[in-house]
């Protein structure tokens, strides 16, 4: 997987920048195209952005909890269209952290959550490399 904006070379791994007693979150790398692998390094944050239109009732869930243990989800965010219009779609953001060197796998369910028995409408799964 690609990254649509590069970190900051540098950066403290914390995930702080700036002077002292500022913490000033910097997100990392960004990955959209989950046919591409995930490939950081031990320590750095990533995040994973996927179309979503949560006015649908849908929304992306990570499941199951990562099974690999090379990386943590740390936080999620919807970001909105930058058109605003009633029904508008926008982007779920997953940010993760990777926590130690291997391979794993994400993998997310676009579903209605509150349905049983949750029946993804579709499905990515999202190869990630995390290098020592």
């Amino acid at each position: 997987m690609s990254p649509t904006s590069a970190g900051q070379a540098g950066a403290d791994p914390s995930g702080s920048s700036g002077p002292a007693g500022s913490a000033v979150a910097t997100p990392g790398p960004t990955f959209e195209d989950p046919r591409e692998p995930v490939s950081v390094t031990t320590g750095a944050r990533f995040v994973i952005r996927l179309p979503s239109n949560p006015t649908t009732g849908y929304r992306w869930i990570l499941d199951p909890i990562p099974d690999s243990g090379v990386a943590r989800l740390v936080g999620e965010t919807f970001d909105p269209s930058p058109q605003p219009r009633p029904g508008a779609a926008g982007t779920q953001a997953f940010r993760f952290a990777a926590i130690r060197p291997g391979e794993g796998t994400l993998r997310f369910d676009y579903v209605r959550p509150w349905q049983s028995p949750l029946l993804p409408l579709e499905q990515r799964t999202v190869r990630v490399v995390v290098e020592p």
